[in-house]
């Protein structure tokens, strides 16, 4: 019987999540249609650089902070449609706040992209719960995923943070 290999250190990021955030809403601001997010348009715009690990899809993940990961994956070929995905993870058990991660908040994004001409409307789960967003502009979606920046103190549990991206 083998002993379980640990995974490998991510690597570095070669960005910040503010940095990511900022350019991904560079990006999405200035995109007519998903066709605009190829593996090289979304590295080049976003300062990282994808790899092919399927054909139409590609992906990077690195360390952010030491609580924080990031994952981005684009999927040309998907049977919905081609989409990316930017998602923040914590590799730490129970809940770890997310104020390193947290400098592009939801109210930021979303209202940038409502000036750049998407609806947003705001979803809520049980209990009025704020899920995340959807925005809407011809030929283009973003659904963001938020969550609370920390559960304590009650001004951080209020903040919203981006806890992933889906352009479709």
């Amino acid at each position: 019987m083998s002993a379980v290999e640990a995974e490998p250190p991510l690597p570095q990021s070669e960005a910040t999540a503010e940095q990511l955030l900022n350019r991904l809403l560079e990006l999405i601001k200035h995109s007519t249609s998903i066709a605009d997010f190829t593996a090289a348009t979304v590295g080049s715009a976003l300062g990282v650089r994808l790899h092919t690990f399927a054909s139409g899809r590609a992906g990077y993940r690195a360390q952010l902070t030491p609580e924080w990961s990031c994952t981005l994956t684009t999927h040309q070929k998907y049977a919905l449609g081609p989409r990316m995905l930017l998602e923040f993870v914590s590799d730490s058990t129970g809940r770890v706040p997310m104020t390193g991660i947290c400098q592009v908040d939801v109210r930021k994004f979303t209202g940038e992209l409502s000036q750049a001409g998407f609806s947003n409307t705001v979803h809520y789960g049980e209990h009025g719960w704020r899920m995340g967003n959807l925005l809407e502009r011809d030929g283009l979606t973003v659904e963001l995923s938020a969550c609370s920046e920390a559960d304590q103190p009650q001004d951080k549990f209020e903040h919203h943070c981006i806890r992933s991206i889906l352009v479709h």
